[in-house]
Parts: structure tokens; C-alpha cells; sequence
């Protein structure tokens, strides 16, 4: 059974990845941008209000548009170090309003974070 909108199978195809919900580290910070003022990184994200994170930059993209920004983002979301991206767990998932996350992390922060969340 598939969960999530149509919207983000879209973008789990585009990023060839498989949708995985936030741990309680992640979601945390999550809430804290979501709180935050709103940063668009595109003019069609602000005129849709929806669109796309690509952690750990908190800013809004169009779809197309953070394809591309995911394409070069090599921080991880959790650390901030750089994560090699063949070697990086990639997070895809879904927020609520419309927005999606896509984000890379070392094996190691998801795990720690996972560990903490139990």
C-alpha cells in the first residue's frame, strides 16, 4: 500500500529514492524552520506556496528547481558535514501544507538519530 500524495511519488521518481517519514532529531528541526519565517528559493515556490526543501537549507523550491538543488547538495541534515552522495542515505518525505523534504545524511547521523528517537 502506498502512502503520501500523488505529489511526492512524483518527486521520490525524479530523485530515485524511496519516501521514509522524519525521526523525532529531524522533525525537530522541521518544526523549527516551519515556525521560522519562510525562505523561497524560487518565484514559482512562492506564487504555489507548496514546494520543495532540500535540507539543510530551509529555503522553498519548485520541484524542478530543487531536483537541481539536490543534484549539488552535499551536506548532511542532521551534521552539516559533507556526505559523499553515493555513500549518503537520501530522505524523502512529506510534510504537511504541501511541502516536501529531500535531504542526504551520513549512515551514521540517521542511525544515531533513529537511536534517539526510539
Amino acid at each position: 500500500m502506498r502512502t503520501g500524495s500523488n505529489a511526492l511519488w512524483r518527486l521520490v521518481e525524479l530523485a530515485d529514492s524511496v519516501p521514509a517519514p522524519p525521526d523525532s532529531a529531524l522533525a525537530a528541526l522541521l518544526a523549527s524552520w516551519w515556525n521560522g519565517h519562510r525562505h523561497y528559493g524560487c518565484t514559482a515556490a512562492r506564487e504555489a506556496r507548496t514546494g520543495v526543501i532540500v535540507a539543510p537549507d530551509p529555503s522553498l523550491f519548485c520541484p524542478d528547481c530543487a531536483m537541481r538543488r539536490f543534484k549539488d547538495e552535499t551536506r548532511c541534515c542532521y551534521c552539516h558535514g559533507r556526505v559523499r552522495p553515493g555513500r549518503a542515505n537520501e530522505l524523502v518525505f512529506e510534510m504537511s501544507g504541501g511541502v516536501s523534504l529531500l535531504g542526504r545524511a551520513h549512515r551514521h547521523c540517521t542511525e544515531q538519530a533513529g537511536r534517539e528517537s526510539r
